[in-house]
């Protein structure tokens, strides 16, 4: 005997947002009983949806459209899958300054001055190359060399075939050629666009025709001339000393007169408008939250299309006890790491250092919901075409119904250990057609975890 409908609707008010969206997918009675405008505007006042006064005028089908697509923004209804890994590499190889390539199957350990190069592709690691570091004490070739000590610290980036290794001090980059047998010079460079900073972190990007250069205080350049001729190491002979694009020198495009800059800026995927990127903004008084945009290297512009919450993000007091918000991104940290997914629909974000909740030392995992790739490409023509006098379109998106809708970051879980790398992997033949999967693989020095996303 089941309940009456007035009463299974008092109890869904009562329903947190999630298990109000599960409840509407158990039965078709369950699904009738939550076809109520005030519990439905219940539930839409506990999801990050800016709404209007209350008009009786407005029909259900509207609100049920709005739910919708809230739900759809929120990701109730994605099922999400954990997989962790316990290779712990360090422990495989006995050292701690490790870089993996992307495909997984080299490693590269740096450790007295000594580059060592090891096959991970099974359980039974094994040496592939050793070579000296090209520094002051044994120098090849025109330099600059290393100043190597006790107490300096590098960064390692290997590229996805193992071939290449970065190696990055203070403000030198170096680039080594793995597969030699005999010890050649390495392609170096001094970065004097690296003055008063020192460098933070290295990797390769654009199947390895590019390399990211993250300096302290969030400032990235990108090394490269983005020729797609030529072997690797040949191409980054001239290509090392080449910088097509400075976060410092970009001319940020946005309505908000307070914006200042970009920081921890990385590319994503090419369009025929640009390269599509993910950054902090940074307003002078601190983050304002993750946004996206489109950055164009030749004219020295970014165009912020998107603007995703984090904690730190001014919030309408109507907002203030959304359960939706006790996960969020920080945004304050100056070297984040981003993947956007092979369907452009979702962004995943990693955050260095301990979380408020735990004391893991490591990172954090989070993802947002995007609009659709034609989306984005259609509200920057209507940018480019139109003044800059509207707010940021970015900031929440407008839906089909009515209000506004906050897209709102999901914590998937706490990594510990130094990342390596962050990846939307590409799907397996047999699951390629199935646009609702998506696997996310992060990488680090302790294990490698992988998340299986899936929507409804």
């Amino acid at each position: 005997m089941s309940l009456p409908v007035e009463l299974q609707q008092h109890i869904f008010g009562f329903l947190d947002p999630r298990s109000f969206y599960a409840a509407r997918k158990v039965c078709q009675r369950w699904r009738y009983a939550s076809l109520d405008k005030v519990l439905l505007r219940t539930q839409l006042a506990r999801l990050p949806v800016h709404l209007p006064a209350k008009d009786p005028s407005i029909a259900l089908k509207r609100f049920l459209a709005l739910y919708d697509q809230a739900a759809y923004v929120s990701m109730l209804g994605m099922h999400v899958t954990e997989i962790a890994g316990e290779r712990s590499y360090t422990q495989q190889v006995g050292k701690s300054k490790i870089a993996i390539s992307g495909d997984g199957k080299r490693l590269a350990v740096f450790e007295d001055r000594e580059i060592t190069l090891y096959d991970v592709s099974n359980p039974q690691c094994s040496v592939v190359s050793r070579r000296p570091l090209n520094d002051l004490t044994q120098g090849v070739g025109d330099g600059p060399y290393f100043r190597s000590s006790p107490t300096v610290l590098f960064e390692l980036a290997l590229s996805y075939d193992g071939s290449l290794l970065a190696i990055a001090l203070e403000r030198t980059v170096q680039i080594y050629n793995l597969t030699e047998t005999t010890f050649s010079a390495p392609h170096a460079t001094y970065l004097s666009a690296a003055a008063g900073r020192w460098i933070a972190g290295v990797s390769f990007a654009d199947s390895d025709r590019s390399l990211r250069v993250q300096l302290n205080k969030g400032d990235v350049l990108y090394l490269g001339t983005q020729s797609s001729t030529g072997s690797l190491f040949v191409y980054w002979s001239d290509a090392i000393k080449e910088m097509f694009l400075d976060s410092r020198d970009i001319a940020v495009i946005s309505s908000t007169p307070a914006q200042k800059r970009l920081v921890g800026l990385q590319l994503l995927t090419h369009t025929e408008h640009g390269r599509l990127f993910a950054a902090i903004r940074d307003i002078g008084q601190g983050s304002a939250g993750y946004c996206m945009g489109y950055c164009d290297a030749v004219e020295k512009t970014a165009t912020i299309l998107l603007s995703l919450p984090s904690l730190h993000t001014r919030l309408p007091s109507s907002h203030s006890k959304l359960w939706l918000w006790n996960q969020t991104p920080l945004s304050s940290v100056e070297q984040p790491l981003f993947a956007r997914s092979r369907h452009g629909n979702l962004l995943a974000v990693w955050e260095p250092g301990r979380s408020q909740a735990t004391s893991v030392a490591g990172g954090q995992v989070f993802i947002y919901r995007l609009p659709e790739p034609q989306q984005l490409e259609q509200e920057l023509r209507e940018r480019r075409s139109a003044s800059l006098q509207a707010a940021d379109a970015g900031v929440a998106v407008q839906s089909m119904a009515y209000g506004l809708i906050e897209r709102v970051a999901v914590k998937l879980g706490e990594i510990e250990g130094q990342i390596t790398d962050l990846r939307f992997e590409d799907q397996a033949p047999e699951t390629a057609r199935l646009a609702k999967m998506n696997t996310l693989c992060v990488k680090t020095d302790r294990c490698d975890t992988i998340w299986h996303l899936s929507d409804d």
